[in-house]
């Protein structure tokens, strides 16, 4: 008999199943933390029913300009960059998932057809002999019903 024989019967799916489902249910909370960090980088709580105005980065520059006449001018520039552009988004992802388990076989049980089928057979009989003591128990009564 060959172990693989030795562990019909046991909860396989159990087993390996626990695992990946919490895998699963950890890559869900992932997406689910990362979808949340898109929108606190990129909607605007304050703007948000105003389209959905998202987070910009408003600044200043200075910016040399030349004019027609070729003379070098400093200008004021008011700039905005959108703030999703600027901060990375992390990349919460489980991309391999590695199940290892040790299992010990510490007994095993057989029961064949055979034993199955002496079993059915001792009920069986066991069935015919509390009938006929019924039956006999009854003839007991009825006689000592008449005397």
């Amino acid at each position: 008999m060959g172990i693989g024989d030795k562990l019909v019967g046991h909860p396989m799916a159990e087993l390996l199943g626990v695992p990946l489902t919490a895998a699963c249910e950890a890559q869900t909370k992932l997406a689910i933390e990362q979808h949340g960090f898109i929108q606190s980088i990129t909607l605007d709580p304050a703007k948000i029913e105003e389209a959905k105005k998202t987070k910009s980065l408003e600044y200043k520059l200075q910016c040399q300009v030349a004019d027609k006449d070729g003379k070098i001018t400093t200008v004021d520039v008011q700039a905005q960059a959108p703030l999703f552009g600027l901060v990375p988004v992390p990349s919460l992802l489980i991309d391999d998932v590695n199940i290892k388990y040790q299992m010990e076989v510490s007994a095993t049980e057989k029961i064949d057809e055979k034993t199955q089928a002496e079993l059915d057979r001792e009920a069986i009989q066991h069935r015919e002999l509390q009938d006929e003591i019924r039956s006999k128990l009854e003839q007991l009564s009825i006689k000592t019903y008449k005397n």
